[in-house]
């Protein structure tokens, strides 16, 4: 049909012929990973992953790492306190 559209929703489900959502993942949470033993306050803007991580001195450095460069990896921290997909 010229100029119909339509809309699926992966994350929804009927209930007496009305949509809901239902509960699941925040498709905006930082990605799991080991950086977050080290990491605080990890945040995510886009596909950027923010996040405060502490150095091997001690410090914390505020870093960030596209998470689209680390499909199927870890993020590690570095000993300089950066991101890094490993």
């Amino acid at each position: 049909m010229r100029g119909s559209r339509s809309l699926v929703l992966a994350t929804s489900k009927t209930r007496n012929g009305k949509l809901v959502c239902k509960p699941g993942a925040n498709p905006f949470a930082p990605p799991p990973g080991s950086y977050q033993q080290s990491c605080k306050n990890a945040s995510m803007a886009g596909p950027i992953l923010r996040a405060s991580c502490k150095a091997s001195d001690g410090g914390r450095v505020d870093t960030t790492i596209n998470t689209l460069d680390c499909p199927g990896l870890d993020i590690t921290v570095k000993p300089n306190g950066k991101l890094k997909c490993k």
